[in-house]
């Protein structure tokens, strides 16, 4: 249930975060229906959440738009040296 809700907030906000605990409680619901006790669920929801976090993140924000992630360090590299060679 609270997975719904996230995937739903997720649609709505598209930041890119309430995707990761969604996945984190999915993986504490099925460590759930598995009979693990609450403490282990708690750790099975922050061990999935960050993996998830770590494995797609970047490839979801290149995917997302892909001009934001691969311009900008060279956006940054030819404003150095535009400030470089007109200081000359």
């Amino acid at each position: 249930m609270i997975a719904l809700v996230l995937v739903g907030l997720e649609l709505a906000t598209t930041a890119l975060v309430a995707l990761y605990l969604a996945a984190g409680a999915v993986g504490a619901g099925i460590a759930a229906l598995a009979g693990a006790s609450f403490p282990l669920q708690i750790v099975v929801f922050a061990i999935v959440a960050v993996a998830t976090l770590i494995t797609t993140r970047k490839p979801l924000l290149r995917a997302r738009d892909p001009r934001t992630s691969s311009r900008w360090p060279r956006e940054r590299r030819s404003r150095s040296r535009r400030s470089t060679v007109s200081r000359s």
